[in-house]
């Protein structure tokens, strides 16, 4: 059978549509489950904290490994933990069974997302199409999660949501069968092939935030995944200290999805109008900041719609483009490396968000804590917007 990179392509916005899905019912659920059970928010904050610890320390390890075994075991392995972490909970519900399947998801997502994410790298030289197009279909996952998640509160119950989130599991390990044992041919040839050629993953890591363009993508990724996991984690809880109703909840948290569908197929044409990949990035960092800013202040629906809406914007255009910059400084069939890497930045923001968050909102409120929150993607955004920085960040487009 020959797999083309269009049938490559669409093999892997299939998974990636998937696994989003997955992960989009299963964050929301593990803090409304935790509260559920008598959490604190402090305590859920440490809760999702302990849970992206291991996840933040194997995926550097990880991204080097499956740039050995290649991509198809990664996703396969990854799947597999999204069936078996609600079941666990399913069968023995408590807050300790809750860490636990939290950190199997961790990984579980680290495994899947950089094996699906390095095997987009390696279809073709254009990047900013596969990359825009992958995560088009990312969004629309992440567009049905909080719809499905929404109905199944007003519906029917936590053991519910967690079995269909265990099917869905099912249905990427199933998927996965169609990707070749080893599809990681055709990569493009790299500049900077020294970059991820590090004899331990913690040097790796050195060796990637030296390079300055590396590390101010990797701030920005950084910013853009802090204000995710506030949104994804604390914004369901403040909606429902607003009592806003599960069904305007579930339509609420999907705007962020219906802003990310909307404007990733256009991550080429965005890149080649704006001339640099950082300044594209800044101003998605912008647009993050006024959906933040723009939560706390009032309970009407369209505002908190069009807050959604404005940080699935900027984190629509953000995500895929930190994938390919970071993409386009990788060796070779190395891209496992780098991109593991950007999920231990990314870790490392979604735990320090829930810690910091979680503090925050039992000490101060929730709504004054949104307002601190913008501070991450505006000190991003004004890093990007310097022309030296924005020089060396990527220089010229070249989407294709």
């Amino acid at each position: 059978m020959t797999h083309t990179p269009y049938r490559r392509l669409a093999w892997a916005s299939a998974y990636g549509f998937l696994i989003s899905v997955v992960l989009s019912l299963a964050l929301p659920l593990v803090t409304l489950y935790a509260i559920e059970l008598g959490a604190s928010a402090a305590l859920t904050g440490l809760l999702l904290t302990s849970g992206f610890i291991l996840p933040t320390l194997a995926s550097l390890a990880i991204g080097r490994w499956l740039d050995r075994v290649g991509s198809a075991l990664g996703t396969r392995l990854g799947s597999l933990g999204f069936v078996l972490a609600p079941l666990a909970v399913v069968t023995l519900p408590s807050l300790a069974t809750l860490t636990i399947a939290h950190v199997l998801i961790g990984l579980s997502q680290v495994t899947s997302v950089i094996a699906v994410q390095r095997y987009v790298a390696t279809i073709s030289t254009s990047r900013e199409r596969n990359f825009g197009w992958f995560a088009t279909f990312v969004s629309i996952g992440q567009l049905l999660g909080p719809i499905l998640l929404g109905i199944g509160l007003d519906l029917h119950d936590f053991r519910w949501l967690l079995l269909v989130t265990s099917g869905l599991g099912a249905v990427s390990l199933a998927a996965t069968l169609a990707i070749p044992r080893r599809g990681d041919a055709n990569a493009p040839s790299s500049p900077f092939d020294d970059a991820v050629r590090e004899p331990t993953p913690l040097t790796t890591l050195w060796s990637t935030l030296r390079r300055r363009s590396a590390a101010t993508t990797l701030a920005a990724s950084f910013a853009t995944l802090f204000a995710l996991a506030v949104h994804q984690t604390f914004f369901p809880v403040y909606l429902e200290l607003r009592n806003v109703p599960p069904t305007l909840l579930g339509f609420i948290m999907a705007m962020r999805g219906i802003a990310s569908v909307g404007v990733r197929p256009f991550l080429a044409t965005l890149t080649r109008l704006s001339g640099q990949h950082a300044r594209l990035l800044a101003v998605a960092m912008i647009v993050t900041c006024i959906g933040l800013g723009a939560v706390p202040t009032t309970g009407r629906v369209a505002v908190l719609a069009f807050a959604s809406f404005a940080i699935g914007a900027g984190t629509g255009i953000a995500q895929p483009l930190t994938m390919v910059m970071l993409s386009n400084l990788a060796a070779a069939g190395r891209h496992g490396a780098i991109l593991g890497s950007r999920l231990t930045v990314n870790f490392i923001a979604m735990s320090t968000a829930t810690l910091v968050v979680g503090a925050l909102a039992t000490t101060f409120g929730y709504a004054a804590t949104f307002f601190v929150v913008t501070l991450i993607p505006l000190g991003a955004a004004i890093i990007l917007a310097n022309p030296g920085e924005a020089s060396r960040a990527s220089g010229r487009s070249h989407a294709s």
